[in-house]
């Protein structure tokens, strides 16, 4: 189930480290960028040497590495001439890319009928293998921004090198990590790729190619740890194909609990639905190392225990801290057949959500220990997390326990509210609007706390707290208990008044307990 492939994902460039969706969400920045219009000349098909395709983009910088135009798979792309020059694009479009002045004028197409016409790129900056250089199609070009063509740059956009991919097309990368141009690019060899959008720009300008240039005020993707810009970035990565379970996967979902029950076919069912392979690996140094060892002709060899590396290198490993760099140091002959060369583990380490993911099994160090102990407590009978964890622990629990075991780690799932601050925004050490809940039940009492927790709403109902809404708990509850216990106990003191015996309630039927594991407290057995 675990293949190697590219993948592009937000990278930052100050902590040379890639980021995850969750992190991602935490720091959209608006940004003003140059937004461009290019002519790409025609050179093969009806219109080849008479006109050109207009491509709208806010990333001259990836033009270097230009290597397809996305057509759109509804509408029609139309010619159109001021009298000195024709271009193509898409007819709700016509007016808010050209403006006035243009006239439409003989055969209009379909993306699907340009599909394969070939034009000039913008650039001759980076070789590039053939073929290369032609209309695509896709099914996500929109109506509403731009021309209706869209310039594919794979390397630093995840739709492009999925569309790209299934024509075949290379993948072209002149960026470095750090976020500047290899050294021997012309025009911009060694420049950031952000300072790089004035020279492209200037020379697009000078050689005829530039139809308009106009600044574009955007959200755009930063490192919410440095606040530096983000660059989606195309790296290898090793994937867990997911995808392959996805029907069972929806079973065991049809066969889960969810509370509230708009979770299980909305914000979870939907991402079943629209599941894509896991990317399984990361580029860090701490986290659990993926045990692939690979020899230098690419044969792989996946190590599943101590035991098993301790067969494979004749030394004994039951003492070896399976972490790096110890585990780096590692090496063994290739086990493929007929291969003598050293076989070193790959340097990726394993997506911390995997750990989380193995927790029902991990614990227990099944399958080499407590076998039968796992096997009674699995599946559980109830979680509970927040609502940001269907994309996270939840889905990693079925996933894993689906691939592994054919079944889902869990039957029954409280899916809690998050816990904001007072002005609704939520709690981050980010944006330094945490609340201690030590203090906060120091300055206002536990009680306060306690109640305003069971009685603010259902679980799964998102809650604003704070100083201010704990103190109205204590005014407006507490405070008239209080003085209505002080009011009975002063005139029952007074009356010699006594309080009649009252027989105690039979204790419930079922009990639970609590199994606590080392990845969470809200895994229950009965």
């Amino acid at each position: 189930m675990l293949t190697q492939d590219h993948r592009v994902a937000p990278w930052c460039l100050c902590c040379g480290t890639g980021l995850s969706d969750d992190e991602l969400a935490e720091g959209y920045e608006t940004v003003v960028d140059p937004s461009v219009f290019v002519r790409f000349p025609l050179t093969g098909g009806p219109l080849a040497g008479e006109a050109a395709l207009l491509v709208w983009m806010i990333t001259p910088w990836t033009l270097a590495s230009n290597t397809a135009v996305r057509g759109p798979s509804r509408g029609h792309l139309r010619r159109l001439t001021n009298g000195e020059e024709s271009c193509r694009c898409l007819e709700p479009l016509l007016e808010k890319a050209l403006g006035e002045g243009w006239e439409a004028t003989g055969q209009s197409f379909t993306g699907a009928e340009m599909e394969r016409w070939t034009y000039q790129r913008p650039f001759e900056l980076v070789e590039f293998p053939e073929p290369a250089h032609y209309v695509v199609n896709a099914e996500y070009v929109t109506t509403e921004d731009g021309t209706g063509l869209v310039h594919q740059f794979p390397a630093f956009g995840a739709d492009d090198l999925l569309v790209c991919k299934a024509y075949g097309l290379p993948v072209v990368n002149p960026v470095r990590p750090d976020g500047t141009f290899e050294e021997d690019v012309p025009l911009v060899g060694g420049v950031f790729f952000k300072k790089a959008d004035e020279k492209l720009t200037e020379d697009l300008k000078e050689r005829g190619l530039l139809f308009r240039h106009v600044p574009y005020e955007h959200s755009d993707p930063h490192c919410w740890r440095c606040h530096t810009a983000l660059l989606y970035y195309a790296q290898p990565s090793w994937y867990i194909r997911t995808t392959a379970v996805k029907d069972a996967m929806l079973r065991e979902n049809e066969k889960t609990n969810w509370f509230p029950e708009s979770v299980k076919e909305g914000r979870f069912g939907d991402w079943l639905k629209n599941n894509i392979d896991w990317a399984l690996s990361r580029n860090r140094y701490w986290g659990t190392p993926l045990p692939i060892w690979r020899c230098e002709e690419g044969h792989l060899t996946c190590v599943g225990s101590r035991a098993e590396l301790t067969e494979l290198t004749g030394t004994d490993q039951s003492a070896l801290d399976p972490h790096r760099p110890f585990i780096d140091e590692v090496t063994f002959t290739c086990t493929a057949e007929g291969c003598s060369l050293e076989a070193v583990r790959v340097p990726e380490v394993i997506d911390a959500w995997y750990d989380s993911g193995s927790m029902p099994f991990a614990q227990y160090g099944y399958p080499h220990q407590n076998k039968e102990l796992f096997e009674s407590r699995y599946p559980a009978q109830f979680i509970s997390e927040a609502i940001d964890q269907t994309r996270g622990w939840f889905y990693t629990l079925m996933a894993v326990g689906t691939l592994v075991f054919d079944k889902s780690s869990y039957e029954n799932v409280v899916c809690l509210g998050h816990i904001l601050a007072e002005d609704g925004r939520k709690m981050s050490k980010h944006l330094g609007n945490t609340l201690d809940p030590i203090p906060l039940m120091d300055q206002h009492g536990a009680d306060a706390v306690r109640w305003f927790m069971a009685a603010g709403g259902s679980p799964w109902a998102a809650r604003r707290v704070g100083h201010g809404t704990i103190q109205e708990v204590v005014r407006k509850t507490l405070l008239t208990y209080w003085n209505t216990v002080a009011f009975q106990a002063l005139y029952a003191r007074t009356s010699d008044w006594a309080p009649s015996a009252a027989t105690r309630p039979r204790p419930a039927a079922r009990s639970w307990t609590a199994g606590c594991s080392a990845s969470s407290t809200r895994w229950w057995r009965r």
